[in-house]
């Protein structure tokens, strides 16, 4: 798979966002003043799928030290996925937030505290655990980690902590499933057409696999991201990414006018919102659109192409100190057998959100899609991590 990135940088654009319409809407949809969280604030992080909260998580900004170390860390009160209140130690599995709750993080950090040689004891002193607290504190805001990720991982592999702060970065252990092969680069000429031809037991499939091709257009989402070496070739900035798609096409022929029968989807509307209550401070709203079921002049084969996939943009609110980036991952082409004797190809991707604070809070929207020739549009998942 080719990663394609963009950033939205921490700029004052706006500092206040338009929530959703709900009635129990927490963060609240009129402009408020933004104001940074203090001691004792409560932040909400929230998932949203056509303006219905699929995944919400409060947490309080609380001193974990004292007054010579203040360390300031966000405990959890509440993580729910569809409205369901889920158990700290399965948030991994279940949702996408990491969210860390007072009693993992008093376990988690004599083990730090011995780490880092502040004590040789598995029991702290009040002194030795607000210095943890303060070490740990400098230390995750230093290397810009995220605190609840690194309880999780060493909770569940005590071996990676102190490579962690060795280097300053976690590195889960990876399962095999999760390296995928780099798309080659697209031709600038096309090749010359080549027909399609049955093997002796029938089977054209990998034939017509050989003639798909993921074409990229340049994909850029906001703010000057390119797939070139030359500054001179930078196109200019697209920060809604109005000028930018990918297809699933036969690589012989990009003339969309030899293409027909196409038909349009559109995605449910995705978004992540975070703020304290009354003052939502950032916030984006996202949604794929594209063509498929089109079909192909001169292929020999009815093949169900998907000539045009496209992230669009709607809204982006960027409050003072926050942060909004993200990455788009488009997979390579399949074709699967349909039932009435067609083949379809088969794409999709992955949309992945980074936002929350410059300091404390890293949340994460991932969509997972699937874009099929035949039927278009598929979520996969949105508020889970598998």
């Amino acid at each position: 798979m080719k990663r394609l990135f963009y950033s939205l940088p921490c700029i004052a654009m706006v500092l206040c966002m338009v929530g959703c319409k709900n009635e129990d809407d927490i963060l609240g949809e009129e402009p408020q003043t933004v104001k940074t969280p203090t001691e004792g604030s409560v932040v909400i992080s929230e998932l949203l799928k056509n303006g219905q909260v699929i995944e919400q998580s409060m947490d309080s900004l609380v001193n974990m030290g004292n007054e010579e170390n203040p360390a300031l860390f966000y405990i959890n009160l509440s993580h729910t996925v569809n409205g369901v209140e889920i158990q700290a130690d399965k948030s991994n599995n279940t949702g996408v937030f990491n969210t860390v709750t007072r009693e993992e993080l008093e376990e988690f950090i004599p083990l730090y505290a011995q780490a880092q040689s502040i004590t040789s004891s598995t029991t702290l002193s009040e002194e030795e655990k607000a210095t943890a607290y303060k070490d740990l504190a400098d230390f995750t805001k230093e290397k810009d980690l995220d605190v609840a990720l690194l309880v999780h991982i060493v909770r569940d592999n005590p071996q990676l902590l102190q490579p962690t702060l060795e280097c300053g970065k976690i590195i889960p252990v990876k399962k095999p499933d999760d390296i995928y092969p780099t798309l080659p680069s697209f031709p600038d000429d096309l090749l010359p057409y080549i027909p399609f031809v049955h093997s002796e037991n029938g089977d054209i499939q990998d034939s017509i696999l050989d003639c798909v091709i993921l074409k990229r257009d340049g994909l850029k989402l906001p703010f000057h991201i390119v797939d070139v070496d030359d500054d001179e070739a930078k196109p200019e900035p697209d920060p809604y990414n109005k000028n930018t798609y990918v297809s699933y096409i036969n690589k012989n022929d990009d003339d969309s006018r030899n293409y027909y029968e196409t038909k349009e989807f559109k995605s449910p509307t995705y978004a992540c919102r975070y703020g304290c209550k009354g003052s939502p401070m950032v916030y984006t709203e996202f949604y794929i659109q594209g063509w498929y079921n089109s079909k192909h002049k001169k292929d020999k084969e009815e093949i169900l192409y998907v000539p045009y996939l496209k992230t669009m943009i709607n809204t982006v609110h960027v409050g003072t100190s926050m942060k909004l980036e993200g990455e788009v991952t488009y997979s390579q082409p399949k074709i699967r057998n349909t039932p009435n004797g067609k083949y379809a190809v088969i794409g999709g991707g992955e949309v992945e959100i980074k936002y929350g604070d410059s300091w404390l809070v890293k949340r994460v929207g991932k969509l997972k899609f699937t874009i099929d020739g035949e039927t278009g549009f598929q979520e996969d998942s949105w508020n889970s991590d598998l």
